[in-house]
């Protein structure tokens, strides 16, 4: 009878998951948490939403068997198995803008740049490089708890420039309305991806892409299907 009960209780163990979701451009956290816990894909599964990457981080080591739905950079760290791929408008890459307001006509290496954290400090300079080659850039990084914070950095002139997504560009551009110039347009990188640290976690991740528009949608995604290509680099070659 007890041998039964346990072959019973097995399925349950194994799909239930932890979701640590980094969300640095939603206006509430709790707005993410409550569409993706409303969605039929995550019965037997918890989230937790962070706008900031030092939550994040913190998370990540106190959820050590956690899967995250993180930006792309995390592929460049050893130990995550990338299983989804999100997109947008049907592609699986986007392009960061730097931009910047009124008087600015150009980047120049004494300057210093506005970002949102999307990787490890000690990597941030790898990150930037790698999406702008052969672009002349500010020296100095200075990056920002969450995408909001980054408006305020530009409408007080306090940066020469932010790297910011399509989707922030088009919110200052209605904050600043034409005053916002494009200095700069990386390659393309990939959005957001699905990654977990165990091999086993893969096939049950996959019920994920099961997703909602609701719940996408909080998180500026229109998909999540399975990840293809190689996951080194995480930015294309154009």
């Amino acid at each position: 009878m007890i041998r039964a009960l346990t072959v019973l209780l097995l399925p349950v163990v194994l799909i239930a998951a932890e979701l640590l979701v980094y969300a640095p451009e939603a206006t509430s956290s709790l707005v993410v948490q409550r569409a993706f816990m409303a969605d039929p894909a995550m019965a037997g599964q918890t989230i937790l939403v962070m706008p900031r990457w030092r939550s994040f981080e913190e998370a990540l080591a106190e959820h050590p068997r956690a899967w995250a739905l993180v930006a792309a950079p995390i592929l460049s760290e050893s130990g995550w198995i990338p299983v989804l791929q999100g997109q947008r408008l049907g592609s699986p890459t986007f392009r960061y803008r730097i931009i910047a307001i009124d008087h600015a006509v150009g980047l120049e290496p004494r300057g210093t740049l506005g970002l949102v954290q999307e990787c490890g400090r000690e990597r941030i300079d790898d990150f930037v490089a790698a999406g702008f080659p052969g672009c002349t850039l500010p020296g100095r990084h200075r990056s920002v708890a969450k995408a909001s914070d980054l408006l305020q950095l530009l409408g007080l002139e306090m940066v020469s420039g932010v790297m910011v997504t399509p989707t922030l560009a088009t919110t200052a551009m209605a904050s600043f309305p034409g005053r916002v110039r494009v200095l700069a347009e990386s390659r393309r990188m990939r959005l957001p991806v699905l990654v977990v640290r165990e091999p086993a976690d893969c096939a049950p991740a996959m019920s994920l892409a099961a997703l909602g528009s609701a719940a996408l949608t909080s998180i500026n995604l229109d998909a999540l299907v399975p990840f293809t290509g190689d996951p080194q680099p995480w930015v294309s070659g154009d």
